[in-house]
């Protein structure tokens, strides 16, 4: 799939499903919501908010079908922490995932930068291609504004990905016995 399929989305309501099913087994999601009803709900939810936080300041990008979607925060703008906070709360999730991204929080740049918050393929198109075109299509939007990307790896397949485009990994983050979190920058390109 090249980069021409993906395009910017204005509403988000039918790409949150790829993202949902992309992390069904992600270890890091997983381990703070384990329960299968929880983790639907509440990471449907958490998703949804990101979205549209996402498409409103023109980041969310995705495939037609609704298969992949990527959503990215532009300069000064970031996730509703009251809204995640409230739903990680209800889940019963809150202190552990604070504790993990209170520590992963002392890499993210300073400087303004783009925030690549999710991306997710449906995984019966994993290992396709269709990552990299959705991760290629955020990035064009990046170097336009020759800015910083930041991200945050949920596992290990995912960090290696994100270094094949130029990532790179800053530390390996964990707390409370979370697996681990990669929290990645890739400079800007002049």
């Amino acid at each position: 799939m090249d980069t021409a399929t993906v395009t910017k989305l204005d509403d988000v309501s039918r790409h949150t499903a790829a993202i949902v099913l992309a992390f069904a087994a992600d270890p890091f999601v997983r381990w703070f919501l384990p329960e299968p009803d929880v983790y639907l709900r509440s990471f449907t939810e958490i998703t949804r908010s990101h979205g549209e936080r996402s498409a409103t300041h023109g980041g969310a990008f995705g495939r037609a079908d609704g298969r992949g979607t990527a959503f990215w925060f532009p300069p000064g703008v970031g996730p509703d922490l009251d809204a995640m906070g409230r739903v990680l709360s209800e889940a019963g999730s809150a202190d552990r995932v604070k504790a993990v991204f209170d520590a992963a929080d002392a890499h993210h740049p300073d400087e303004p930068h783009f925030y690549l918050r999710q991306i997710g393929i449906d995984p019966r198109l994993q290992g396709t291609g269709q990552g990299s075109a959705l991760l290629a299509a955020g990035l064009a939007m990046v170097d336009a504004a020759q800015a910083l990307a930041y991200l945050e790896a949920t596992s290990n397949a995912s960090r290696l990905l994100y270094e094949r485009h130029g990532f790179i990994t800053l530390a390996e983050v964990t707390a409370g016995g979370s697996p681990p979190l990669w929290p990645m920058l890739r400079p800007a390109t002049a």
